[in-house]
């Protein structure tokens, strides 16, 4: 089923061993928001959605 959004995609900084792999993913949709999850639950994560202005303020304060 195509849902209208691209693949979730993680940080190449995580990953490692440890508390390394704490992660958000993310991708895009369709319409130019961005969904946010935790990495560590995968599909049993929460997604949070944001218009592309607020995932831009969210970036900035990283």
């Amino acid at each position: 089923m195509n849902t209208g959004v691209t693949t979730w995609r993680k940080s190449s900084r995580s990953g490692g061993s440890g508390n390394d792999n704490n992660c958000v993913e993310v991708r895009r949709s369709t319409n130019a928001d961005f969904h946010l999850r935790d990495s560590k639950l995968k599909s049993g994560s929460p997604v949070f959605a944001l218009s592309a202005d607020d995932f831009a303020a969210l970036a900035k304060t990283l």
